[in-house]
């Protein structure tokens, strides 16, 4: 039985000073067969090594080995992959939401006859098909349904069901360059428009959004943030559970307290900020309530996560310097980094005073109202 703890990508011993943020993983060798998992929601050695239990239970039990029965494929995904990713992946809901589509077509197939052929007939079945937007599906998102697909598999093999993953011996699709999209981008009043929008959701939803735009977290960072997670008088939120495992602190402007301390009240310190009781909704319920505010409020081509690229592009143009930006969001790297940039930024990292000056750039009313166009939106004639 081997189960240890990881950070970024390394192994590493209770003495070292990044224990508390490294990641448990269990690896072991069964049946001839190699498995390796990292449990994120494992607190203790002990709780990585119930599930290691769990995982070794699932292959001796013989309900999904290769020995029993022929296992289907929609039999594999409810029986062992999604109460996994519900287990131990904070972005659970989105692999549930894809991998409904992915056992459409490959539902009672046997795991062992999905081959590299057959994969890229979905792949092509994907590209056909419309989007709850009524369009295509984008490069973009078949590829996410390729690595859901590939994920499975990936446990399928792992547990001994079959000899590799098909998934690998297939192309993913080429995506264009990342979108930039932000408030005010193409109107002085998107921003006013989506929130007399959003009112018809309730406090809580119109919060959730203005919020974003003065800390630019993830949509999960928002909604796991407890009130315990809020420093009042230091103005900073603690963000702890973060898309690459590092935790951060986010200085909070005069705005962002002003939202939270009315919605706080009376709250409890352990009591989710956004909690669904409160919202009235699950996370996927809140997106449909965004996007239908996007669309009563007539912007175009608008996601949640654009909040996020909003706060980014404000600090911009207030010319917060790139490494605070990227402090302030979580990105371990800034665009067109390179290793000597790296260490540069390794010797500014950790000074706070920069990243509450940076913050507090967006108090001097700099709500940005039209950003200078970029040079390929003057091609695109943006």
């Amino acid at each position: 039985m081997a189960v240890y703890k990881r950070y970024n990508g390394k192994r590493i011993k209770p003495s070292d000073p990044n224990w508390d943020s490294g990641t448990w993983v269990v690896e072991f060798n069964l049946r001839g067969h190699r498995v390796k998992e990292a449990i994120p929601k494992a607190q203790t050695k002990k709780q990585a090594e119930q599930v290691e239990t769990q995982i070794r239970q699932a292959i001796f039990d013989r309900k999904y080995n290769r020995a029993s029965a022929i296992t289907r494929f929609s039999e594999f995904v409810d029986g062992v992959f999604l109460p996994w990713a519900r287990e131990n992946k904070r972005s659970w809901e989105d692999d549930e939401q894809r991998v409904a589509k992915v056992k459409e077509f490959f539902g009672q197939r046997a795991i062992r006859d999905i081959s590299p052929m057959l994969i890229e007939k979905f792949k092509s079945e994907l590209r056909k098909s419309d989007s709850r937007y009524k369009r295509t599906f984008s490069p973009a998102t078949v590829n996410r349904y390729l690595q859901v697909l590939s994920r499975v598999l990936s446990m399928a093999y792992e547990n001994g069901i079959v000899d590799g993953n098909p998934v690998s011996r297939v192309k993913r699709l080429r995506e264009p360059e990342p979108r930039q999209r932000y408030l005010n981008q193409y109107a002085a009043d998107e921003e006013e428009r989506l929130m007399k929008a959003l009112v018809v959701y309730g406090e809580h939803v119109v919060a959730l959004a203005e919020l974003d735009l003065e800390v630019g977290m993830r949509l999960g960072e928002l909604l796991n943030s407890r009130w315990a997670d809020v420093d009042e008088v230091n103005q900073l939120i603690s963000i702890t559970q973060t898309k690459n495992d590092k935790p951060r602190l986010v200085p909070l402007t005069a705005r962002a307290m002003g939202i939270l301390k009315r919605l706080r009240q009376d709250a409890p310190d352990e009591e989710l900020i956004f909690d669904q009781q409160l919202t009235g909704r699950k996370r996927r319920q809140l997106m449909v309530c965004f996007e239908r505010a996007v669309e009563a409020a007539e912007i175009g081509n608008f996601r949640f996560h654009d909040l996020r690229h909003t706060f980014a592009t404000r600090l911009r143009a207030a010319n917060v310097h790139e490494y605070d930006i990227a402090d302030l969001l979580g990105h371990s790297t800034t665009p067109g980094e390179t290793r000597n940039t790296k260490v540069t930024r390794g010797y500014a990292h950790g000074v706070p005073q920069r990243l509450r000056d940076a913050v507090n750039s967006l108090e001097e009313g700099k709500r940005l109202i039209s950003a200078t166009p970029t040079l390929r939106q003057v091609a695109k004639g943006a």
